[in-house]
């Protein structure tokens, strides 16, 4: 495996921190297991014009890795008792 850095912006809530690791961490593992390179992420990443988050423009190259990231944030967070609107919005 390569040495790989995630950094997680801190958060006064432990549970969010968490949650953007779980997903950011399921996301790269899908993304390396299928073959869609960090280059091609971030030229994408750094093109975006749309709202919301990259990955849930249907053009994404890890679009599909980043949804189902989601779906296991969202597990989680219902397991942590995290309001999911709240948390989306940063509350």
């Amino acid at each position: 495996m390569r040495n790989i850095t995630i950094k997680v912006i801190p958060d006064s809530k432990q549970r969010y921190e968490a949650l953007v690791l779980i997903h950011e961490l399921t996301e790269m593992f899908l993304c390396i297991d299928r073959g869609v390179s960090f280059k091609a992420i971030d030229r994408f990443d750094m093109k975006f014009k749309g709202a919301g988050e990259p990955g849930d423009d249907p053009k994404a190259p890890y679009h599909r890795e980043h949804r189902f990231a989601t779906r296991i944030e969202r597990l989680v967070a219902r397991e942590l008792r995290v309001n999911w609107a709240k948390y989306e919005a940063g509350l």
